[in-house]
């Protein structure tokens, strides 16, 4: 059964967002949005400890991001999952979610490997899941 990726609040798709940064300085930019963007999900919800705890397992999630990474589609979901969203084509998917529970919850979908990885794992913050870090690069530079 094919999967269907998770429901977010928004269906914005990762190329409709228009945001080009280049070079190393512009480095701390891309992740610093992203990163805000991240931290006002706590004002969308302030009195859920489980959101306050997704959005701090985010954080993390966004350090490891490889500098190069092409930036996620990010939304916060109606039952409170902070939820990133990669999506070349029809080729390859990554989805990546955290509820609060200190679990990496992410599906990780590649054609031409045959790669289609369904897991939860627990997040430690130290590392990105091996399924992850060999289908960044495939995504491609920097938006």
């Amino acid at each position: 059964m094919p999967h269907e990726p998770r429901n977010t609040t928004n269906e914005i798709t990762h190329a409709a967002r228009p945001r080009v940064f280049a070079g190393l300085a512009d480095e701390g930019r891309r992740t610093a949005d992203l990163r805000r963007q991240v931290l006002s999900y706590r004002a969308e919800r302030p009195r859920s400890s489980a959101v306050a705890s997704a959005v701090n397992d985010a954080l993390r999630f966004i350090d490891l991001l490889p500098a190069t990474a092409t930036l996620p589609f990010v939304a916060l979901a109606d039952d409170g999952e902070v939820n990133f969203n990669w999506r070349r084509g029809n080729s390859l998917f990554i989805d990546v979610g955290f509820v609060g529970d200190g679990v990496m919850h992410y599906y990780v979908s590649e054609e031409a490997s045959g790669l289609d990885v369904d897991a939860s794992i627990p997040f430690s913050g130290r590392s990105l899941p091996p399924d992850i870090a060999r289908a960044m690069p495939l995504l491609g530079g920097q938006d």
